[in-house]
């Protein structure tokens, strides 16, 4: 389809997955033009390309730690655009700079499962130069399809010395994927169709190769000009640099990612300077443009310093899509900024002119974006003005891409841009004037609706015009990555033919709303015999916590091993069809992790596991038990179907049994549990066993629960000992590891949903092969830890973004504290954080105007709630126990662990701790900062979308009452009983 914007007069065109623009046709070149003076003027040129450096990752951009003394004086010398626009991710950008045109149109909408491929049909600007004479040589990272048709050899690259995949060690179910075990530090590079193992670090390793082949091009007896693509896979996580690189950071008080992100961008400096030092040797440099840019938005580095944009890495923001672009060519270029719209599609036609190549029919269809040239003569020169269209792409495979249309999506001309961040098959259009308002931060499309019109219809026109060239949406994924193929070819394993070293099984058992009432760790009114046999052969963890005290949050994190503040997802029950939330590309599951490394991943529940269907007439495929994630996610990619029983011979599993634990009681009829608990167990927990916390009366509703809750949990440890059973009667017993805990404390008036112990500590024990029997262990863990300590023991690499820490590893250094979170619960707004160390809990309200017990359609269902309204409205409970209910809470408290364990006795106003608070108070800030905790709440309109959603709460049609009341309740007291930030002391 034609997009009725190209018409003649108009300078449009399509931008890439991060911007892209509908184009008008090239102007011819008069005798006397600038563009004409360098045309044909066929200089050496090298394109050297960064991955995730943002805008203001320079210290030209007046970043506050980096020096970057070499980038700055290519910006200073030579022709800086200040608004070059790339794509959000990095594949993308690739594909736009080849071909100049949008991804899209060359089939490339994500950055791995076949659809990074760059469509064969394309022309490359490499094929254009070297149809000219020009030597072609493409060094470090490619990312535009890892096999053999898709090759730079194929498309126009002499010389190819690479990695595979998107980075370094990377590997992806189907086509994407680098070479085994690849690392930053002397990696295995595919030169020319052969792997070399190299020495030294990566982009010091592709430097010096570069460097060393640009020698070679002016030795040759027919020497031509040379084409250079030397793209770092540098500063891509996983954030590895040089010590020495990282040293000069050590005293920030940042994220030890962060220094290394830091210490690989001054590196890359360095080679910078040198490769200007060899031009300069070998008397090239004058008759050389070298273009510096970067691929998308920075992605750690929003931490620190973003240029003032928002945004970064995979936003359709400024942050996300504006890029540096620095052109040197001290004979020809100028110095001097221009401030014109440009972009990466422009690089395609702007140096097949400088090289005098004529376009043939194909290629001139095929290129959308401008030259260049009068810009680089005069940066002042007339532009007129275009749009700029970014899509972020990367809808689920095989999903029809109208669900996401309007997810992450932009378009601009000069002075406006239309983003849609959260949209999906609607738009959530919102405009700014990035002229006057830069950082994006005031929307003005309410008062701009013929902006808004023009825009949008710029967009809808686009995203038709590119729907038939969607090319690898459907395909085919290979049953191995091509590079790990080749290299098993030229390296065959001589190991190979004996038995494999058997690879761990790994189990987690995770039970839902239940406390560490154990006998292990001290219950003594009931009896737990597997759950205390199970901590003997094993590690007893007595100080382990959870981040979230609620279901979805505390899931959320652990299945991603990352704090779910660090990724948005917070809110319980969050990422509803009007708001869905998606994780980082480099953000994967940890289930997803085991299944690519050839586990076999089932998450079960109870009854499920314990199913035997190899045995005849039996069904083989289950439902995946509870999940209840905050954000999307492919069930696909994440779990198997077929039971674990029945999974290939010698193949090792990854799985998870979910317990109901503490939710088996108060569920409708009343006598169902305990009737359950007398025919299963044979009889059930007296009330007089009860021993109740001081905080909470023996009211006989509260004691009544209580016991029913310890009989849920003898029913918990009545269900591991038939799991252990299973595994052993399957053989599997001795080759698992098993990690047993729960999801939060209890579900009580003061446990879940709130940051005291009670809420936030759980029990923890891990056992199996290789785990020291009998050992309990006093230090500080969190239940995200899970994460990075399973996949060590499956001896697969942890991701370099992910929070988590292998809590088994002979260099584990203790955390001295844990954080922890709570946000919004259903209708309930709020904000909670907390800091704890082995004697010290702060805690931090972010409505102290509000009462602890907030108006909440759950907890208030819940007959232990309404018996402490009752009896606090009657005055029959003590202070202690009154505490709970009060309307207000402090903005802060501080609770000494040590002699006040049940956290009543606030320390926050005692002059005397005064320091301890500043010093835990800061401590939180310095977690919020360095893990991208931004304390802010939700925005009216996402409450609106998430608390207010359809499919919650039987949905707005037939919604309780409650709920509704409390919904409008909250709206209310946004303004009525705000919230206050926690820099409001000064933090």
């Amino acid at each position: 389809m034609k997009s009725p914007l190209v018409q003649l007069g108009m300078c449009i065109f399509y931008g890439f997955l991060g911007l892209l623009a509908a184009i008008a046709p090239p102007q011819p070149c008069n005798a006397d033009s600038p563009e004409k003076k360098l045309a044909g003027s066929r200089p050496n040129i090298l394109v050297i390309l960064t991955d995730d450096q943002g805008y203001g990752d320079t210290s030209g951009h007046h970043h506050p730690f980096l020096k970057t003394p070499n980038l700055d004086r290519l910006e200073r010398e030579g022709r800086s655009f200040k608004n070059f626009f790339v794509s959000p991710t990095c594949s993308p950008t690739r594909s736009a700079l080849m071909t100049g045109r949008h991804e899209f149109f060359n089939g490339v909408t994500h950055t791995i499962l076949e659809r990074e491929r760059l469509t064969l049909d394309a022309v490359t600007i490499a094929q254009v130069l070297q149809e000219s004479g020009y030597q072609t040589g493409v060094f470090g990272k490619w990312h535009l399809g890892d096999e053999d048709p898709y090759q730079p050899n194929r498309r126009g690259f002499d010389e190819s010395f690479i990695h595979g995949a998107g980075g370094i060690g990377q590997s992806f179910p189907g086509s994407c994927g680098d070479a085994p075990g690849n690392s930053y530090f002397n990696p295995t590079i595919l030169h020319n169709g052969t792997f070399e193992k190299t020495q030294g670090y990566c982009t010091d390793v592709f430097f010096d190769r570069a460097q060393k082949w640009i020698r070679s091009t002016q030795s040759a007896p027919d020497k031509q000009p040379f084409f250079c693509w030397l793209a770092t896979n540098a500063p891509h996580d996983p954030y590895n640099a040089k010590p020495q690189d990282a040293a000069r950071f050590a005293s920030l008080n940042v994220d030890d990612k962060l220094k290394n992100f830091y210490g690989m961008i001054e590196n890359i400096d360095a080679n910078v300077g040198d490769m200007l030092s060899c031009l300069d040797q070998l008397g090239i440099a004058e008759n050389t443009l070298v273009v510096f840019m970067n691929d998308n938005g920075t992605s750690i580095g929003t931490q620190q310093h973003n240029a003032q944009m928002r945004g970064g890495k995979g936003t359709a923001w400024l942050g996300g899509t504006r890029a540096n672009a620095f052109w040197h060519w001290p004979s020809k270029i100028q110095p001097g900024d221009s401030q014109a719209l440009t972009a990466h599609i422009d690089l395609f036609r702007t140096l097949a002119a400088l090289a005098g190549s004529e376009l043939n029919d194909r290629a001139n269809r095929q290129a959308q974006g401008r030259n260049l040239l009068e810009l680089l003569e005069n940066p002042q020169a007339p532009w007129d003005d275009r749009f700029l269209i970014t899509h972020f792409g990367r809808w689920a495979k095989g999903d029809n891409p109208d669900t996401q249309k309007y997810r992450q999506a932009a378009v601009r001309n000069t002075q406006y841009t239309l983003v849609s961040p959260q949209g999906s098959k609607q738009p959530d259009w919102q405009l700014y004037d990035v002229i006057d308002d830069p950082s994006q931060s005031k929307n003005i499309a309410s008062t701009h609706p013929d902006t808004v019109a023009m825009l949008a219809k710029e967009f809808e026109n686009w995203w038709d015009a590119v729907q038939p060239y969607l090319v690898n949406e459907q395909a085919i994924p290979v049953a191995e990555n091509p590079f790990k193929t080749r290299y098993r070819q030229q390296f065959p394993d001589p190991s190979a033919n004996l038995p494999a070293q058997k690879r761990p099984n790994i189990l987690w058992v995770i039970v839902e709303d239940m406390s560490a009432d154990f006998g292990c760790y001290g219950q003594k009114a009931i009896a737990t015999p597997n759950v205390d046999a199970l901590a003997k052969r094993g590690i007893q963890f007595n100080r382990a916590f959870v981040t979230a005290p609620i279901c979805s949050i505390s899931r959320s994190a652990l299945i991603t091993g990352n704090y779910q503040t660090a990724l948005g997802l917070q809110n319980h029950r969050s990422s509803v069809p009007g708001h869905p939330i998606y994780l980082p590309y480099d953000t994967p599951l940890v289930p997803e992790l085991f299944q690519q490394a050839g586990y076999h991943v089932n998450n079960l529940t109870w009854e499920h596991f314990l199913e035997e269907p190899n045995e005849p007439a039996k069904k083989t495929e289950f439902p995946i038990a509870k999940t209840d994630y905050n954000f999307e996610w492919n069930p696909q990619k994440s779990y198997h179907k077929k039971h674990w029983a029945l999974r290939d011979n010698h193949q090792p599993f990854f799985l998870q049994i979910q317990l109901n634990g503490g939710k088996f009681r108060g569920q409708a009829p009343k006598e169902a549990w305990p009737s359950r608990v007398e025919k299963e167990l044979g009889s059930s927990t007296p009330i007089d066993a009860v021993k109740l916390p001081a905080y909470l009366p023996d009211h006989p509703v509260i004691l009544q629960d209580w016991a029913q809750y310890l009989d849920c949990v003898r029913y918990t440890d009545h269900q591991l000992g038939s799991i252990l059973a299973r595994l052993e009667k399957s053989g599997d017993l001795n080759n698992t590891v098993i990690f047993f805990m729960t999801d939060h404390g209890i579900s009580h008036v003061r446990h879940k949903q709130f940051l005291y112990d009670g809420g936030t500590h759980v029990p923890l024990l891990v056992a199996g092969p290789n785990i020291p029997a009998g050992q309990v262990r006093e230090d500080l863990v969190e239940h995200i830890d899970l994460a990075a300590t399973s996949l060590a023991l499956a001896g697969i690499p942890k991701p370099g973004r992910m929070n988590s820490q292998n809590i088994l590893s002979p260099d584990h250094k203790p955390r001295q504290a844990v954080f922890a979170a709570r946000d919004r619960a259903d209708e309930t707004v709020d904000w909670i954080r907390s800091v704890r160390t082995e004697k010290w809990k702060y805690i931090r309200n972010g409505f102290p105007s509000r009462p602890y017990l907030q108006p909440n359609n759950y907890k208030d269902s819940k007959a232990i709630v309404q018996a402490m309204r009752q009896w606090h409205a009657q005055n029959k409970l003590n202070p202690d126990q009154a505490r709970i209910m009060a309307d207000t809470r402090p903005l802060e408290e501080l609770y000494d662990l040590t002699t006040d364990p049940d956290e009543l006795n606030n320390l926050a106003e005692d002059p005397n701790y005064r320091d301890t608070l500043a010093q835990l108070r800061n401590q939180l800030i310095d977690w919020q900062a360095k893990t991208g905790d931004y304390g802010q709440i939700e925005t009216p309109e996402v409450y609106d979308a998430e608390a207010g959603a359809d499919h919650l709460e039987g949905g707005k049609g037939n919604r309780s009452e409650t709920y509704q009341k409390n919904l409008d309740l909250m709206k209310r007291w946004h303004t009525e009983k705000p919230f206050v930030p926690l820099n409001a002391l000064g933090g």
